[in-house]
């Protein structure tokens, strides 16, 4: 290859349809692939262009990488990038959000369905081989859902709840008529909406202000009927008053998808609760997700050839 010719990387546990891909699409870029960091190719001081999570990438790897300009991080969160960005300030990431909707509305409502239905008591009851069934269950039909994050998870989700014949209400940082949904409040009347929620789904990325929104005050507010769902990240949610509310009877229920330490420890209350329906971090995952992920790197690698950065899509601000 030329010594200017681009060289794209892909480090990604299934790299095949990339590297075939784009090798197709892009005959003038040489891509590589490699399912992890051990099983890189030696020579990496060529390399241009990193499709990755970004996980494991370190400071010496980065120095492996003289030439690395940009990264397309294949997953929407960032947020443990810090130590890459601090290693290498200049350097333009770029993530996949956006393209969860539909598996994350999905996961969000199997939560809900397995709240209200009592899915999570099914398998003792099957092991004890009683027919019958464990408590009373619920609809949805008529309950109040409140969306904390309007992106496009949180929009799907809207849609999907309101085909259920629900009231939904969401949560924003910027408040404003939405499509399907009946109120919209402003973050700083989080716990008025959440006052009223039978459901209170979290789906908004982890930032500063969001880290811990759900802690105390939020639970002490919601109805001792109302369940929480998070689908979105760990930090969010004060997991020791979470533990203290679901103990209490202060909610009735959560349905967890992502936790504060992953995997979740094995000491964790949250295994034995018979109120928590929990899932290993997967509300993302979907049979169609490298397809999703590969047209996000496809659209951008396009303009970053072509010299338009403002064309570029989800470009992580620094």
């Amino acid at each position: 290859m030329d010594a200017a010719t681009p060289e794209l990387l892909v480090v990604w546990p299934e790299p095949e349809l990339y590297v075939e891909r784009l090798s197709a699409s892009f005959p003038g870029v040489r891509v590589r692939g490699a399912v992890d960091w051990a099983s890189a190719p030696a020579d990496l001081a060529g390399t241009t262009i990193l499709l990755s999570h970004g996980r494991g990438l370190n400071a010496e790897l980065l120095a492996r990488m003289p030439k690395l300009a940009w990264l397309q991080v294949l997953m929407s969160g960032t947020e443990h990038l810090a130590d890459v960005r601090a290693a290498r300030p200049g350097l333009l990431i770029t993530s996949c959000s956006g393209i969860h909707g539909p598996q994350m509305a999905e996961s969000a409502l199997l939560h809900m369905l397995s709240l209200s239905r009592l899915a999570v008591l099914l398998p003792s009851v099957r092991a004890e081989r009683v027919w019958a069934a464990a408590a009373e269950m619920t609809a949805l039909e008529r309950k109040t859902v409140v969306i904390v994050g309007t992106g496009t998870s949180g929009l799907r989700l809207a849609r999907v709840c309101r085909a259920l014949d629900m009231t939904v209400w969401a949560v924003t940082r910027t408040p404003r008529e939405i499509e399907g949904v009946e109120r919209c409040f402003g973050r700083d009347e989080l716990l008025s909406a959440v006052a009223e929620a039978d459901y209170a789904v979290l789906a908004m990325p982890v930032q500063d202000d969001t880290r811990g929104l759900f802690g105390r005050e939020v639970f002490t507010a919601m109805k001792p009927t109302a369940f929480l769902v998070n689908i979105a990240r760990g930090a969010v949610v004060d997991e020791p008053a979470l533990i203290e509310a679901l103990r209490a009877g202060e909610i009735a229920g959560a349905g967890l998808d992502v936790f504060e330490v992953e995997p979740l420890p094995a000491e964790s209350p949250l295994w034995e609760m018979q109120n928590v329906f929990l899932t290993p971090h997967i509300a993302g995952r979907s049979d169609r997700y490298n397809e999703q992920a590969l047209g996000v790197a496809t659209h951008n690698l396009v303009h970053y050839l072509a010299g338009e950065p403002d064309q570029l899509r989800n470009v992580v601000a620094g």
